[in-house]
C-alpha cells in the first residue's frame, strides 16, 4: 500500500481509545439494554377530525401495532389554531399529518422528514354552485376556505394558474356543508372522501372544479417529521411508520372493522353508512393495489416545487428542503459497527481494496511521490485495521481518471467525493464523513455580497472536476461559473479581474493561498454546510458499502475531524521545509526516472490488453442488445398484429366460401383492419428503431398551433369515413421545446386511439393550455371510457393492458418520447363518459 500517514502510531493510539469510548457509550445507551415493556411515547398530529381518512393510524395503535413496536401512540385531531408544521419541526409534536407535500413559512420550505404519503391524489377540491363551470367564473364569488389550503396545495396551485386568488372573496373555513346549501357561499373547500360524498346523499346540486382536471395535483395525508427527531431516533421513527403502514394493510383489507373501532371509540359524527363511503373513496385515493402502503413520489415533489417557484408562490431563493426517510437516515451513522458472517467471508474472499483518490484536493486527498497523503491516508489507515484487507493506491492524474476508473470498475471505492446523480448509476455512497461550508472569495474593496444570489449574471470560479459544479449551476442557473485547474489558478483570475469571485473549501490551506495575494483578496462570505463528504463504492458489491458504513460508524465524525486537523498542521510543516525536500528530490530523480520508463513500458502493454477485452466485451453486449430487442419486437408483434390478422383471415375465408356476402359493410372491416394493421407496422418500425438508438432525440423550439394543422390534415379522410367531428384549440403564442418527430408520433397515437374509441356524430377535441413551465395537450374522445383503475394500469405498462385495450405499442412509444423530453403522460377517465390523455411538454424558452 503507497501511502503516507502523518504521526501514525499516536494516532492509532487515540484513535483506539476513542473508538473504545464510542463503544461504551453504543453498549449503555442500547435500545436492548432497555426493558422490553417500557413504551416510547410519541405523539401523532392529524390534518382533521377521526374519520376513514386516517384509519391505518388508528387500526395500528387499537390493535396494538405501535404497541408491538414499543410505541405508546397518542392521536390528536387537528386543531385550526395550531400550526401542524411548526409543532412538529419545534418538537413539541413527534409526527405530524400534511396534505401538503412540503412545510412551507415564509415563501420557503422548511427543512423537514416526508417519511411517508398515503393518498397518491390529493381529494381536497373546490365544490361550487351549478352554475359556476370553470375556475374563471369564481371572479367575485364568495370562497370558504382555510389558508393552509390555498397555499401549497394543488388547489392553490390551479387557483394562482387562472389568476383567481386576488379576484375572490375568501371566508374563514368553519367547513359547515349548511353555508354552502344556505348560499352563504358560493364555493368551498371539500374533500372527496367526506363533504362531496355527504352532499350527494342529501342530493344537493353542486359541481367539483378538481385540481386534477387541469395539470394539478399532489399527494395527500403525507407524514412528516423534523430531522432532529429522525436523526435522534432512527430506530423509533422506522418502527412508527412500519407499524402505520401495518395499521392501513389492515384498515384496507378489513374496512368493516375499522369502521367500528372508528365509530365506537373516537367519532360517530358520520354515520357508519358515511364511513362506508369515505373507506370506499380512500381506496382509491391509496391505490394500495397498485403501490405499496406509504410509497413517497419524490419526482412529482420536485414537479411541484418547480410549479410553485414558477408561480410565484415561493421566493425565488428558496431551495427543496424535504428529505425522504430512506435518505434521512442515509445520513446517519449506523449504530451496528459489527461485521457479519457475511461481510468477514466477502472480505476473505477479496483480499484486497482498489483505491482511488482526488489528487488535487488537499488536505482531505493528494498524491505525492506515488503516494495517497491527505485525511484519505489516515482513513485507509483505519480501513485497513478494520476490514483486515490491503488497500491498494491506483495512482491517477486528474479526478476524471478516479472517476473512470470507479466507472469500469478498476477501482473498489474513493474515500473522499461528493455524491451526485450521475455518479449514483455506478455508485453507491456512505453516510456522510463530513459535512463543511464553502468559502466565497472576492477582490478586497468589492461589494457586500452575502450570498451567491448577489452575482447574477456575473463570472464565478470553481475548481474543475467535483461533483459541486453541476450542484452550482442547477442551484444558481443565472450565475456563470467558470471551472479552473487549481484553487491559485483561480484565486489568480480573479485578482486580474476575469473572475467576480472564487469558491473555495473552508480550510487552513486555502486561507494561506489567499494571504499569498497580498491583500487583494478576501473571504467575503461562507455558504451553508452543504459541502458534504461520503465515500463513493461500486454498487455491483452491495456487501462493500455495508462494511464502509460500519467502519464509519465505528471511526465516528469526531475522530476522522482530528484525522483532518492533524493533515493541516502535517501540511502547514510541510511546506515550512520544502526547501529541505526538494534536495531529496533531486537525489531519487535519476533512480525514479529508470522506474518511469520501465512502468510506461508495462502500461503501454497493459492498455493494449484492456483495449482488445474491451472491444470483445463491447462486441458481446451488443449481441446480447440485439438479441434483447428482437425478443421484445415479436413479443409485441404476437400482441398487436394477431388480432387484426386474425380478423382478416376470418373475413377473407368466409367471401372465398360465399362471394356473394362482400358487401359495403364488409369493405369497410376490412378496409378498417389493414389500417390498424399499417398503423400498427409503422409504430413497430419507430419502436425498432428507438430500441436500436437510430432515432436522435432533436427537440426545438415549436410553433404548437401550426404544427398541430400541418398534422392533423393526415386525419381528414378518417374524419369523413368514421363521421367523427375532430377540432383543435390552440393559441398562436403557445410554443413548446420538442422533438418534431417524437411529438408527431404521439399526436398521431393519442389521436388514433381517439378515432377508435369516438362515437360516430360526435367528436374528438384537442386542447392547449399555458401550465407554469410546461404547455399541457389534452386529446378528448366521447367513447366508452373505462374504469379509472383499468386507465392507471394501461399508463403503468400498456403491453398488460392489450387485451383489453388496443394500441398498446402506440401508448408505449409515446410514455417513452414523452420521458425523454422530462415531460409528462397522464389521463382521466370514466365509463360511458369518454377518456382524455393530457400530455405535459416543457415551454419554449425565448
Amino acid at each position: 500500500m503507497s501511502r503516507l500517514s502523518p504521526s501514525q502510531n499516536p494516532i492509532r493510539a487515540q484513535l483506539l481509545r476513542s473508538v473504545s469510548s464510542f463503544l461504551l457509550l453504543l453498549f449503555f445507551s442500547s435500545p436492548g439494554l432497555i426493558a422490553q415493556d417500557r413504551l416510547e411515547s410519541v405523539v401523532l398530529r392529524l390534518s382533521w377530525k377521526y374519520q376513514f381518512q386516517f384509519a391505518g393510524f388508528i387500526v395500528a395503535k387499537e390493535l396494538g401495532y405501535y404497541r408491538e413496536a414499543g410505541l405508546d401512540v397518542t392521536l390528536k385531531e387537528f386543531d385550526p389554531q395550531l400550526d401542524t408544521g411548526e409543532l412538529v419541526l419545534s418538537g413539541q409534536e413527534n409526527y405530524g399529518l400534511l396534505n401538503s407535500m412540503f412545510i412551507v413559512q415564509g415563501r420557503q420550505i422548511r427543512p423537514s422528514v416526508l417519511l411517508a404519503s398515503y393518498f397518491r391524489r390529493s381529494p381536497l377540491v373546490l365544490v361550487v354552485k351549478p352554475e359556476i363551470v370553470k375556475p374563471q367564473d369564481l371572479v367575485g364569488k364568495k370562497v370558504m376556505a382555510a389558508k393552509y389550503e390555498l397555499q401549497n396545495s394543488s388547489l392553490g396551485m390551479m387557483l394562482n394558474h387562472f389568476g383567481l386568488q386576488s379576484e375572490m372573496t375568501v371566508l374563514p373555513a368553519t367547513h359547515q356543508l349548511d353555508d354552502f346549501i344556505s348560499g352563504k357561499v358560493d364555493a368551498m373547500t371539500a374533500f372527496t372522501s367526506n363533504e362531496v360524498i355527504s352532499l350527494r346523499e342529501k342530493k344537493i346540486k353542486h359541481r367539483i372544479l378538481d385540481p386534477f382536471d387541469y395539470g394539478f395535483y399532489t399527494t395527500a395525508v403525507n407524514l412528516f417529521a423534523s430531522e432532529q427527531e429522525v436523526y435522534l431516533h432512527p430506530q423509533r421513527t422506522r418502527k412508527f411508520v412500519e407499524a402505520s403502514n401495518r395499521g392501513w394493510e389492515y384498515a384496507l383489507a378489513h374496512p368493516e372493522e375499522a369502521i367500528n373501532l372508528i365509530y365506537g371509540q373516537y367519532s360517530q359524527e358520520k354515520s357508519k353508512a358515511a364511513l362506508r363511503k369515505e373507506a370506499e373513496v380512500t381506496a382509491r385515493l391509496i391505490l394500495g393495489d397498485l403501490f405499496p402502503i406509504g410509497t413517497g413520489d419524490f419526482k412529482l415533489a420536485e414537479r411541484l416545487f418547480l410549479q410553485l417557484k414558477g408561480a410565484r408562490m415561493l421566493d425565488e431563493a428558496a431551495e427543496l428542503n424535504t428529505l425522504s426517510l430512506e435518505r434521512a437516515l442515509g445520513s446517519r451513522i449506523p449504530v451496528d459497527t459489527v461485521l457479519s458472517q457475511a461481510e468477514r467471508e466477502y472480505l476473505d474472499k477479496k483480499r484486497k481494496l482498489i483505491i482511488c483518490v482526488d489528487p488535487l484536493w488537499m488536505p482531505f486527498s493528494s498524491v505525492w511521490l506515488a503516494k495517497a497523503i491527505g485525511l484519505v491516508s489516515g482513513y485507509l489507515d483505519v480501513l485497513e485495521d478494520f476490514s483486515g484487507v490491503e488497500p491498494e493506491f491506483l495512482e491517477v492524474d486528474r479526478l476524471s481518471e478516479s472517476i473512470q476508473a470507479l466507472r469500469e470498475r478498476k477501482c473498489d471505492l474513493m474515500p473522499l467525493m461528493e455524491a451526485n446523480e450521475e455518479l449514483s448509476s455506478f455508485l453507491s455512497f456512505s453516510a456522510p464523513i463530513l459535512q463543511l461550508p464553502r468559502l466565497v472569495v472576492t477582490p478586497v474593496g468589492t461589494g457586500h455580497e452575502q450570498s451567491l444570489y448577489d452575482f447574477k449574471n456575473r463570472r464565478v470560479g470553481i475548481i474543475e472536476g467535483g461533483a459541486q459544479t453541476e450542484y452550482f449551476r442547477e442551484k444558481f442557473p443565472q450565475v456563470t461559473f467558470v471551472e479552473t485547474e487549481t484553487v491559485r489558478a483561480g484565486l489568480k483570475r480573479v485578482v486580474l479581474g476575469e473572475l467576480a469571485a472564487f469558491i473555495a473549501g473552508d480550510y487552513e490551506t486555502i486561507h494561506r493561498i489567499i494571504a499569498e495575494f497580498d491583500e487583494q483578496l478576501m473571504p467575503a462570505f461562507r455558504t451553508k454546510p452543504d459541502l458534504i463528504v461520503s465515500v463513493g463504492v461500486r454498487n455491483d458489491e452491495p456487501q462493500l458499502i455495508q462494511v464502509i458504513n460500519k467502519l464509519i460508524g465505528k471511526l465516528g465524525k469526531t475522530k476522522i475531524l482530528e484525522l483532518l486537523a492533524n493533515w493541516v498542521r502535517l501540511q502547514a510543516r510541510f511546506e515550512t521545509s520544502f526547501a529541505i525536500a526538494w534536495r531529496v528530490l533531486l537525489a531519487v530523480t535519476f533512480f525514479a526516472a529508470l522506474l518511469l520508463w520501465e512502468r510506461k513500458r508495462l502500461r503501454r502493454f497493459n492498455a493494449q490488453l484492456q483495449s482488445l477485452a474491451e472491444r470483445l466485451d463491447a462486441s458481446n453486449e451488443a449481441k446480447d442488445r440485439s438479441i434483447a430487442t428482437k425478443n421484445k419486437l415479436l413479443s409485441i408483434i404476437g400482441h398487436d398484429l394477431r388480432g387484426t390478422m386474425s380478423g382478416l383471415e376470418i373475413v377473407f375465408h368466409q367471401v372465398v366460401k360465399n362471394p356473394q356476402i362482400f358487401d359495403q359493410g364488409l369493405l369497410d372491416a376490412v378496409r378498417a383492419s389493414t389500417h390498424e394493421a399499417r398503423h400498427v407496422l409503422e409504430n413497430l418500425l419507430i419502436w425498432g428503431k428507438s430500441q436500436q438508438s437510430q432515432i436522435g432525440f432533436a427537440p426545438t423550439n415549436l410553433e404548437l398551433a401550426s404544427f398541430l394543422e400541418r398534422k392533423l390534415e393526415f386525419f381528414k379522410i378518417q374524419v369523413a369515413l368514421k363521421q367523427v367531428d375532430l377540432s383543435w384549440e390552440c393559441a398562436p403564442s403557445l410554443r413548446v421545446y420538442a422533438d418534431p418527430l417524437m411529438l408527431e408520433t404521439i399526436l398521431r397515437n393519442l389521436v388514433e386511439n381517439a378515432f377508435k374509441a369516438a362515437k360516430p356524430q360526435e367528436g374528438i377535441k384537442i386542447s392547449c393550455r399555458s401550465n407554469g413551465a410546461f404547455v399541457q395537450i389534452l386529446v378528448a374522445d366521447t367513447g366508452p371510457g373505462m374504469e379509472p383503475e383499468t386507465l392507471a394500469a394501461l399508463l403503468r405498462d400498456p403491453r398488460d393492458g392489450l387485451a383489453a385495450q388496443a394500441g398498446g405499442l402506440g401508448l408505449a412509444l409515446c410514455l417513452e418520447f414523452v420521458g425523454l423530453h422530462g415531460g409528462q403522460l397522464f389521463g382521466c377517465s370514466q365509463p360511458n363518459q369518454g377518456t382524455t390523455f393530457s400530455l405535459m411538454f416543457p415551454r419554449a424558452s425565448g
